[in-house]
Formats: structure tokens, sequence, C-alpha cells
């Protein structure tokens, strides 16, 4: 990776996600974006149509239907909880929503400005969407490709610290 990073126009944009991010800021939450719990909740809303729930489900569905969606080694639905949340206070405000039935033109709002981009900007949404994706990514290779000597779980270490 050293290599193909040195020079590149992206290298000080993934250097400090690295440093700034995954060393430093988000170093104690590293383990929960690459595990997986033992049981999910899950709406009964979801049966059949092929679609993930959204975050506040409350029916809990049997650990046999887990298994559509996540298991303990991989499990996209729990990952995307989080981003769901996220999509509705944070990329998707109220503020930009519209009103219903409205035959009035809307004007496109602004999102360069310090309440809308600035809040993204200054929490590091973006970049921390990355590393959780480059470490799941990675936990998810080195399980598949790990010696079949490895002790279990040993490829989920932090090998960088």
């Amino acid at each position: 990776v050293e290599g193909a990073l040195k020079g590149a126009i992206y290298d000080p944009y993934i250097r400090s996600i690295v440093w700034e991010g995954l060393i430093q800021a988000w170093r104690d939450q590293l383990e929960e974006w690459y595990t997986c719990p033992s049981t999910v909740l899950v709406s009964s809303s979801s049966s059949g149509n092929g679609q993930l729930p959204l975050e506040g489900s409350t029916t809990t569905i049997m650990q046999t239907n887990l298994r559509r969606w996540d298991d303990e080694f991989v499990c996209p639905y729990h990952w995307a909880k989080p981003n769901s949340k996220l999509n509705c206070e944070v990329t998707f405000p109220k503020e930009l929503d519209w009103p219903q039935n409205s035959t009035e033109p809307h004007p496109s709002p602004e999102l360069d400005t310090p309440e809308y981009a600035g809040k993204i900007r200054k929490s590091r949404i973006l970049e921390k969407l990355l590393a959780q994706g480059g470490i799941r990514t990675a936990a998810i290779l080195n399980g598949l490709f790990a010696p079949s000597n490895a002790q279990s779980g040993a490829f989920l270490s932090h090998p960088l610290f």
C-alpha cells in the first residue's frame, strides 16, 4: 500500500484518515467497526420485501432468519444501522425537506454552508465512513485468506498499533 500511496494525489488525505482518525480519534472504536453482534433486532416489516429495516426497529426475529443479512463474521445490516440514523440527522436533515403535496417551485437549498457542509467537514463523517469501509474490508479479506492454522479471530487484531 505504501508504494502505491507515495506521491499520489490522495496521499495526504489517506494519511490524515489513518493518523488523525484511526490512530488517534477513532482508535477506541475500531473493534466495533468489524465485529458482529450475536443477536440483531430486525423489524417485522422487513419480511419478504428484500429491504433492510431502518434504525428503531423493535421486533426481534429468530436467529435463523438473521442469516438473511448478518452472520458472526459479516454483518452489513448491523453496520448499516448507524448510517441510517446519520442520513436522517445529517445528510438529509428536516430543514432540507419540502412540504408534502406542495405545488410551489422549490429552490435548491444551499449546501455549502457552515450549518450543513461545515458540520460534515468538522465531524469528519466522510473520512470516518471511508476508514470503516477499509477496516471492514481488510478484516473480511484477512478472514478469508488467513492461513488455516491461524488462531480464530487473530486476524482482527490491530496490526498498525
